[in-house]
Parts: structure tokens; C-alpha cells; sequence
């Protein structure tokens, strides 16, 4: 079992608290493919359980091994967020009871910046935030590699997009993360199907255009780990 790092976005806490984020997908350490993504074809895939490569095989014949940063089944992420030290017992955390809170609790974040100017805090970014800190550890269930537009519409609810009720239609529709009004994350407008949603959050962290069209991805599946310590002491090496 390896303790591996991952950093989430303010809105990839929220969903996961909220019980929606059961995947995320990543692209590190696939730029040796993603420069030509269309060229690559997965040819072997690693045994359940087994430390082992993936393996892909380019349109000219030259075969690639490529092994997941975010490790395999059974180790554990733990998860950097964008926070805030407090040095204050009024302020402890009931995850971690240290005194520290996190940028995705707060519900007004304008309010927050007049309380934190006052008594002297700062958010620090998520990949300045150490083990210690960490509330949320999850247990990798199964890691594969996949293009970006393959993503189904049942894994993109996964990824934890959100959705609310059309107000004419009644029907279900989903958030386009790429609409916004005078740059207020809070208006946004709503597609029909959760993988074009998703697709847009996608392009709204990675930047649209620029990355690779439709690029080879990570899929990391996890489920929650309640207490980090029990989980280890069952887990671990006798």
C-alpha cells in the first residue's frame, strides 16, 4: 500500500463532500502520447492487483510503457486543498482536530476575506498543504487509461458534475463549467447530457484549446476512507 498525493480543485472538494465524486482523470505523465493521441492504441492492460504497465502501441509500431502515477488498486490518495491556518483552539477542524479550516467550507468567500484580513490568516495554495493537514483520504479502487471523450455518461455523473431540475422542461440537465456572466462562477448555463457537462469542466480547469484534442487520460476510481488511522492498521504488514 503507497500513500500517493493528488491535488483537487476547490469545486472537486465540494463535489466529493457533497457525495458525488467517485473518479477524477488526470493527464500527468502522458505527454510522450498526448502529442500525437490519435497515433496510440492500448494493447495491454496490467493483471488485477499487479504493480505493472500499461502498454500502448503507436500506428508506426513502436510500443510505449507506461506506468500510473496515482499508483493501483488498494493505495490510498490523499487529497491537497486550498487552506487556511488559524493557530486557533476556536477553529479546530472535527476531521483532523487541528486548527485549520479549508476553502471549500466556506459558503462566502468575500465574507470570509474581511474576517481573515482582521486577524492576519491567508489561504495557502493546495500544493503547499502537508500530510498532517490532509481530511480527505481515498482508497483506489481501480486506475485505467482511457481518451477524454470516451467518458460515459454514467462516469461523468461519477466525476460529480452537477445537475438541477429545468425549470420549463422538469427534466434533469447539467452544468456547463465554460458559461459565465461577468465571471461569476455562480451563473451558469446547463447542458443535456452529463458527459458534455463534465467535458466543459474539463476544459475549465486544463484551459480550452489548449490542450490536445480528445488526449489519452488517467481514470482513477476511489471510495471513501473514514479514518485514515483504523485503515491503515488493517491494511498494514503484520
Amino acid at each position: 500500500m503507497k500513500f500517493i498525493q493528488i491535488i483537487f480543485n476547490t469545486e472537486m472538494v465540494k463535489a466529493y463532500l457533497a457525495g458525488r465524486k467517485f473518479q477524477t482523470r488526470r493527464m500527468r505523465g502522458l505527454a510522450a502520447i498526448n502529442h500525437l493521441p490519435d497515433q496510440w492504441l492500448l494493447s495491454s492492460i496490467p493483471e488485477v492487483d499487479k504493480d505493472d504497465f500499461f502498454i500502448l502501441e503507436s500506428s508506426n509500431g513502436h510500443n510505449i510503457k507506461l506506468k500510473s502515477p496515482f499508483g493501483k488498486k488498494g493505495d490510498v490518495l490523499w487529497v491537497r486543498e486550498n487552506f487556511c491556518p488559524t493557530n486557533s483552539i476556536e477553529y479546530l477542524n472535527e476531521v483532523t482536530g487541528l486548527p485549520y479550516f479549508y476553502q471549500a467550507d466556506v459558503k462566502d468567500i468575500e465574507t470570509s476575506k474581511e474576517v481573515m484580513k482582521e486577524y492576519g490568516w491567508k489561504w495557502k495554495p493546495s500544493i503547499h498543504m502537508p500530510m498532517d493537514v490532509c481530511r480527505i483520504f481515498l482508497e483506489v479502487v481501480n486506475v485505467r487509461l482511457e481518451r477524454l471523450f470516451d467518458i460515459s455518461d454514467s462516469d461523468a455523473i461519477l466525476e460529480g458534475i452537477e445537475s438541477v431540475e429545468h425549470h420549463e422542461t422538469n427534466k434533469k440537465v447539467y452544468r456547463d463549467y465554460t458559461y459565465y456572466s461577468d465571471k461569476a462562477m455562480s451563473v451558469s448555463g446547463f447542458l443535456e447530457k452529463p458527459s458534455e457537462s463534465f467535458l466543459s469542466l474539463f476544459a475549465s480547469i486544463h484551459g480550452i484549446d489548449k490542450k490536445p484534442r480528445n488526449p489519452w487520460v488517467w481514470v482513477i476510481e476511489f471510495k471513501k476512507i473514514d479514518n485514515i488511522k483504523t485503515y491503515f492498521n488493517e491494511h498494514s504488514p503484520n
